[in-house]
């Protein structure tokens, strides 16, 4: 079912977005605390693992290699693990004592280069205004109309193929998300900020300088440019870029739809517009089922660990909500083919080909295990 059908089939229904957010509210889908410190106890031992591995030096070289790679591959699993458990504590989600989440929030960014603060605040801004253009602090926020692509430079139109129509994107999208955070102030001029919260950020980006950047002293100090580079440097940004890749799999696909503000509405930014993308069973509990993302979206406060749950609940109430979306190269290839944003109604535009009008292949959904 493409973005349109649904927005049409939810108006039929005469279903509203607070009557969405009433099946999944937060009391029905409590926070444990238990579940919450194994989330990150998890974390910290994938980590540890990964670094483990890192640490070994066998003397035959294939072992060698092998052991680097599998190192770099579970500590990044493990970081980005850390960024979704401070994830869960920006939307109040880890603990139901919010200097908890303050306190876990910041241990688990700030040595990923990221301030808690900073970050929970743009992604506050995300949820607020997801897919409108010129708000949204993801992919939507700069991606190109048709017009804006034909009447931009030679320079400016590879520019915007390679940000929304290839991996770079992906590639590049954390490090300037890091700069854009760190300034925010000049550089997310769209989240308006009081003096209480540029104290907040000048404190967490404090915190993150101290943290990330002990890290990398001490393990340059330590170990040399190489020992911070394999045990920090590379396995961080892998981490980082899986973390990227996830955000643009929620809301990016061929005839994804984004909005002008006042053809903006819950129901088309947080629900029409938000996907499921669906891997196999054992990779979405490595990464906290974190691609369960339309449920999210409709209430952040609902933890991790009964996201799938909460998946079943809006499906059975609502089987509109049913279509999901798997994971394949293919479906990656046909996002990365549409980069630009296509007119379809007043306000409302559809990732598109840049050489073709929108072929609509929202199409693609398909029905997958819950």
């Amino acid at each position: 079912m493409s973005p349109a059908e649904l927005e049409s089939a939810l108006r039929r229904r005469g279903t509203g977005f607070a009557e969405l957010q009433r099946l999944v509210h937060p009391t029905r889908f409590p926070i444990s605390p238990s579940r919450a410190w194994l989330g990150l106890s998890r974390a910290v031992v994938t980590l540890a693992l990964g670094q483990a591995c890192l640490l070994a030096s066998p003397a035959q070289p294939a072992l060698a290699v092998a052991l680097s790679v599998a190192g770099w591959i579970v500590s990044s699993t493990g970081l980005a693990g850390f960024f979704i458990v401070g994830h869960e504590c920006g939307h109040q989600a880890f603990s139901r004592t919010p200097w908890v989440n303050t306190v876990v929030g910041h241990l688990c960014m700030s040595p990923i280069l990221i301030g808690f603060h900073n970050w929970r605040r743009a992604h506050a801004h995300h949820h607020a205004h997801t897919q409108m253009r010129g708000e949204d602090t993801d992919w939507p926020e700069q991606m190109p109309t048709r017009a804006a692509y034909d009447a931009a430079s030679p320079w400016d139109r590879w520019r915007a193929r390679l940000a929304y129509g290839s991996f770079v994107g992906t590639l590049l999208g954390f490090p300037v998300a890091i700069v854009r955070r760190t300034f925010m102030r000049a550089l997310y001029p769209q989240v308006k900020l009081s003096r209480r919260a540029r104290r907040e950020l000048a404190l967490s980006n404090a915190l993150m300088v101290l943290a990330s950047g002990g890290i990398i002293g001490g393990l340059w100090l330590t170990r040399g440019f190489g020992g911070m580079m394999r045990h920090y440097g590379i396995p961080m940004y892998l981490g980082m870029v899986l973390g990227t890749f996830f955000t643009y799999l929620h809301h990016s696909a061929p005839g994804a739809r984004a909005y002008d503000r006042h053809a903006w509405n819950p129901i088309r930014g947080q629900v029409a517009a938000t996907f499921d993308v669906r891997f196999p069973a054992w990779f979405e509990w490595l990464f906290f089922h974190i691609n369960r993302h339309l449920p999210h979206h409709i209430e952040p406060r609902i933890p991790w660990y009964h996201l799938p749950r909460a998946t079943g609940t809006l499906r059975a109430a609502v089987p509109e909500l049913a279509a999901d979306r798997r994971f394949s190269l293919r479906y990656l290839t046909r996002a990365w083919s549409a980069p630009v944003l296509e007119p379809v109604a007043d306000g409302t535009y559809a990732a598109s080909p840049v050489d073709a009008v929108e072929t609509d292949p929202a199409q693609a959904p398909q029905r997958a295990p819950r």
